[in-house]
């Protein structure tokens, strides 16, 4: 065992030293775009807070401020390699630019470090990441009404650096863990859009093939729904009027309720056991959904729950739960997670969501994915911020005249069967890589908290 100093951040190897962030940056931490309009479709993408998660930059719901707005923040406009970390409401998250976002800036509530050794990147990135720091930001946050960080307690953020050889060793570890980790989460975010595209193609453009072949690949090797045969509307298929427009015939227009059985309320509970509130339980709030999707590491709090409730609204593969409160001036509500199998094994215990969130449980097997590919898809169109109710500042999305007076195009059976058939394979192959991306995980955590203890060493 190596000899260790003990200090109030943790135990390290003696020959470790501490510092405070300040010293081995180039200049100070820096805040971005302040006020920064209405989103300009032209204009300049910029990072926020929920653009930024568990180390990863997700470009999908990006704000675009004016080129005019923009280039008051010169300061803070991006150039690649730089770390980013939150200053505002999910305190502590950080990510590293990658190239592709060269010329992006950020907003308010996000941090801006430049290391005077661009060399140490990824150490100090992982270091900020560690559970020791992620507690002591939690400790030192201000709370008066949000929790927030001030650019000074940034920069007083202790900083533990090995000797050079020994932390670019650990650096480089570490970075293939994680280069690894992103090949996946791109893989299963590649999966993901190929079953949207399927579902646009066959139930927005009408473009489904009219020989299903039973979903199998056509003689090329290709999905038959992504073939380059001819869809139904292009090649002459009968369309017939509807309230809604042209529709394939056969189709007709109704409402959600065709496909959805039951609409179950969850239970926040309580966090320790009181009274009746005696089953544990996994509740899932909106903030988690995202992890869900993409393989970040899974995490939901312990609630305590009635037993009789939990038996109503306890989670099944199939179920789909769907965020009905949270909703903002820039983001609707309506966030929508598919539950399968491996969701309900990793935590180990009874599932539910909290009262924000809503379970849809589907009529048949084979319309979960349909369902959640609709909702997903109507979600991004921004259709729900016209399905919500509530006054300035929080949201909610009013669930029943989604399920029963919204009005929607109604495929056939058959077609929804067939989607079913075509794109399952899609998310089995995901809830495969979340568990690769669970285990990778889990042993780059383990190995840091080995050397941070100094019970291994690591040389290059």
């Amino acid at each position: 065992m190596n000899e260790i100093s003990i200090n109030e951040i943790g135990d390290f190897p003696i020959d470790w030293e501490i510092k405070p962030l300040s010293a081995i940056l180039e200049n100070k931490v820096t805040y971005g775009i302040v006020q920064p309009g209405f989103h300009d479709d032209n204009g300049i993408p910029i990072l926020r807070v929920n653009n930024i998660r568990n180390g990863i930059i997700d470009d999908n719901e990006v704000m675009r401020v004016s080129t005019e707005i923009a280039s008051k923040y010169n300061r803070t406009k991006l150039k690649g390699g730089e770390i980013l970390i939150t200053l505002v409401g999910n305190l502590g998250e950080l990510a590293i630019v990658p190239e592709k976002h060269k010329g992006w800036n950020i907003a308010r509530a996000v941090g801006l470090l430049n290391l005077k050794d661009k060399t140490d990147n990824y150490w100090i990135y992982t270091w900020l990441s560690s559970k020791q720091i992620t507690h002591y930001i939690k400790t030192h946050a201000n709370t008066t009404v949000q929790h927030t960080l001030n650019l000074s307690d940034v920069e007083s953020l202790p900083i533990v650096l090995p000797p050079k050889l020994e932390r670019d060793a650990l650096a480089n570890i570490v970075a293939s863990f994680n280069k690894k980790i992103t090949l996946l989460r791109q893989q299963n975010q590649d999966l993901e859009e190929l079953a949207q595209t399927l579902f646009k193609r066959w139930f927005v453009e009408f473009e489904f093939p009219f020989d299903f072949a039973q979903g199998k690949p056509n003689k090329n090797g290709e999905p038959l729904a992504l073939s380059k045969a001819e869809g139904y509307k292009s090649s002459g298929g009968k369309m017939v009027e509807s309230e809604l427009g042209e529709i394939p015939e056969g189709w007709r227009v109704g409402y959600l309720n065709t496909f959805i059985l039951n609409s179950i309320g969850g239970d926040y509970g309580n966090e320790e056991i009181t009274g009746d509130f005696t089953e544990e339980a996994t509740c899932l709030r909106g903030t988690d959904l995202p992890d869900m999707k993409t393989g970040l590491p899974l995490r939901a709090p312990v609630r305590f729950i009635k037993a009789l409730k939990l038996k109503k609204c306890q989670l099944n593969s199939g179920d789909i739960v769907i965020e009905i409160s949270g909703g903002t001036e820039n983001q609707s509500t309506g966030r929508v997670m598919y539950i399968n199998n491996e969701i309900l094994t990793h935590f180990n215990r009874p599932m539910t969501c909290v009262n924000f969130c809503r379970i849809l449980r589907p009529r048949k097997e084979y319309y979960s994915y349909f369902t959640y590919l609709l909702l997903q898809y109507l979600y991004d169109k921004g259709i729900f911020f016209n399905l919500e109710n509530g006054t300035t500042g929080i949201k909610n999305l009013d669930i029943k005249t989604l399920l029963n007076d919204f009005e929607l195009i109604i495929p056939t059976n058959e077609l929804v069967e067939k989607l079913d058939v075509a794109i399952r394979l899609n998310f089995v192959k995901i809830q495969e890589n979340n568990k690769e991306i669970q285990t990778l995980t889990q042993l780059r955590d383990t190995l840091l908290q080995k050397v941070m203890s100094g019970e291994l060493r690591v040389q290059n």
